[in-house]
């Protein structure tokens, strides 16, 4: 599995703000850069993802979620 950093950015005024103000969500620095090309990560808001590549990971990550439990019948 890979380790992917998301983290909360500071992005650039807008028309609407007239200062840098924080994102709603949190994004990895290459999807940042895409979008936000001047925003800048807020180190402290940093979160650490492990997202499955290949597909035995997909496999194990199915394997390990915890599924809903089955309703007891009545009667």
């Amino acid at each position: 599995m890979k380790a992917v950093e998301f983290y909360t950015f500071m992005l650039p005024p807008s028309p609407w703000s007239k200062k840098p103000y924080p994102s709603r969500w949190k994004m990895s620095i290459e999807e940042a850069a895409k979008r936000y090309p001047a925003a800048t990560p807020i180190l402290a808001s940093k979160e650490v993802h492990m997202c499955p590549e290949t597909p035995e990971d997909f496999a194990a990550k199915q394997m390990t979620a915890n599924p809903r439990p089955l309703p007891k019948k009545l009667g």
